[in-house]
């Protein structure tokens, strides 16, 4: 399981914890906002009065619902702000160092749980699928017993039905697609070639597939239905974003967005 670990400033305790992180089987992380997201849970200790960096790295672990905790070393003072943060968090045990591989194996446990919890959810959509192919399945041969030779038509994509030819995309380096009504952009994994794009004027709330556009530099997701900002981060190459007019419920990432020019 990947550990990042974040600290108010360089404290002594440091090693220890983490030797303790490593002897559980445990891979420590450290960085930016851009190892924590690919981390399983963060780590905290807290010994001076640096707060900021904690607290960022704190608020985006929340957001991802990422299992956390925390120690606080003698002399260690988090602020209100950080207080309120870390009041919803799971603090380590007081006690010997030795209960640190316990919470993180309770912490495995829970990501583990999680993971099958989801993996089941994905099962039962499956069936569902099933259940629906079979049912209009049915259906088509009843049509085609009722009707003779008249074979039904195959249905359109809402993206055929939008003008939007998929296949040519796969291609473009600039798209745009904006003002089209859309609510979903998952077609859009495949577009590897993509370097500029336009899908502001939309009904979108779900831009997690833009992390597979890694070549994206310019990008406009204005005027949508956006709460989750964090995928940004994943865009290595990304000069320019337009993320004005919506309803963004945290703006922490754009301070991690380093010589991205942000239009919010």
């Amino acid at each position: 399981m990947k550990i990042f670990c974040t600290y108010s400033s360089d404290v002594k305790p440091r090693g220890l914890y983490e030797d303790c992180l490593k002897n559980a089987g445990h891979e420590i992380v450290t960085g930016s906002a851009r190892e924590l997201l690919n981390a399983d849970a963060l780590f905290i200790c807290i010994s001076g009065k640096e707060n900021r960096d904690i607290k960022e790295n704190l608020n985006l672990a929340l957001d991802r619902e990422l299992p956390v905790a925390y120690v606080i070393e003698d002399g260690g003072v988090p602020d209100a702000g950080l207080n309120i943060q870390l009041a919803i968090a799971v603090k380590i045990p007081e006690g010997s160092d030795s209960e640190i591989p316990v919470w993180l194996n309770s912490v495995s446990g829970k990501i583990q749980a999680r993971k099958k919890k989801k993996s089941i959810k994905i099962a039962v959509g499956v069936l569902a699928a099933v259940l629906l192919t079979a049912g209009a399945v049915v259906l088509a041969v009843t049509l085609m017993n009722q009707n003779g030779a008249n074979r039904a038509e195959p249905a359109l994509t809402k993206e055929q039905q939008l003008g939007i030819d998929v296949e040519e995309l796969k291609a473009s380096e600039k798209i745009d697609i904006s003002g089209k009504g859309l609510d979903d952009i998952s077609f859009l994994a495949e577009c590897k070639a993509c370097t500029e794009l336009d899908i502001s004027g939309n009904e979108i709330s779900d831009i997690s597939v833009l992390s597979e556009l890694e070549n994206i530099r310019v990008l406009n997701v204005s005027g949508n239905r956006i709460k989750d900002i964090n995928v940004l981060l994943t865009l290595k190459n990304l000069t320019e974003v337009d993320i004005s007019d919506n309803p963004i419920s945290n703006y922490t990432a754009t301070s991690f967005l380093e010589g991205v020019k942000v239009k919010q």
